[in-house]
């Protein structure tokens, strides 16, 4: 019955959805893990150490963990890729940490040429070249939600007869829809289990979020 397969669709649609958002809290948790265990190692490297031993451990340890940081995100994409793209522009943070997560603003890695054209299909339909022709090449830029492309457009002209334009698409990366939506579920678990462990620290944090 039809009833039946409607059902069959959404609970297939769900079951994806919650098993996207386990699979991107367990890896946002690992590299947290990663972190603060590199962190506390770091401390106490930094404690046996003094004069400028010291301030070279904390330089080290900045470019190393801002450098695993910024391709863990990069591999993330989406949510946390803004949050990133946020961090860059503070100034609390070390100078490390500023360069690696700046080059998030406007080097996000691109979709592949096939994926861009099951978009456009999925989008306007298979016959989607009648009505754009995609440039071939690199995208323009690749930014964390879409990217952009060269293309010739097919429009009516004024007269009814269709003309091509040249100009530029922007297609949306591929299930970075539900990407975002999985991310701030995830995001948000994170900020209140962080606001359990350390409430002075992390209190304000899961209402943020």
């Amino acid at each position: 019955p039809a009833w039946m397969q409607v059902c069959l669709g959404v609970v297939g649609a769900l079951v994806l959805w919650v098993r996207s958002l386990i699979w991107r809290l367990m890896r946002v948790t690992w590299v947290v893990l990663v972190l603060m265990a590199s962190i506390l190692r770091t401390f106490r490297l930094a404690g046996a150490a003094s004069g400028k031993g010291v301030t070279a451990i904390w330089e080290m340890s900045h470019r190393v963990h801002a450098k695993f940081m910024m391709e863990a995100v990069a591999d993330l994409s989406g949510f946390y890729v803004k949050i990133a793209q946020s961090l860059s522009v503070q100034t609390a943070i070390p100078e490390a940490f500023h360069l690696e997560l700046t080059k998030l603003q406007d080097a996000m890695p691109a979709d592949p040429h096939e994926e861009v054209e099951r978009t456009l299909a999925e989008e306007l339909g298979k016959d989607w070249r009648k009505k754009v022709i995609l440039h071939p090449g690199p995208p323009l830029g690749s930014a964390t939600i879409a990217q952009v492309h060269r293309a010739t457009l097919r429009v009516p002209g004024p007269d009814g007869v269709e003309k091509e334009v040249q100009g530029v698409i922007k297609v949306q990366h591929r299930k970075m829809q539900g990407n975002l939506t999985a991310d701030m579920y995830a995001a948000g678990l994170l900020g209140r289990v962080f606001a359990f462990i350390s409430p002075d620290l992390c209190d304000d944090m899961g209402d943020i979020i």
